[in-house]
């Protein structure tokens, strides 16, 4: 988490905000990131050799879907702060 917080404050010298942090009763951990209308959530599995699992709301009706190793890592994060 540090370590994307960084990242975001380094590309636009500003900070996110907050997630929420939700476990989920399979054992994993929900992650869930707001800013008015959009959302970025993230689903930690309970074994690693799952691949977590994430989903994007924009504003201007972008959405979406998939796990990270399927080239979702490489989201930009911007959105989130306007």
């Amino acid at each position: 988490m540090s370590k994307l917080v960084r990242r975001v404050h380094s590309v636009v010298a500003a900070t996110i905000p907050l997630p929420e942090i939700s476990p989920i009763p399979d054992g994993s951990i929900d992650v869930h990131w707001r800013s008015g209308d959009r959302l970025f959530a993230l689903n930690v599995p309970a074994t690693p050799d799952q691949p977590p699992t994430c989903y994007l709301r924009g504003n201007d009706g972008t959405n979406l879907k998939g796990t990270l190793g399927e080239g979702l890592e490489a989201l930009d994060v911007k959105w989130l702060l306007f």
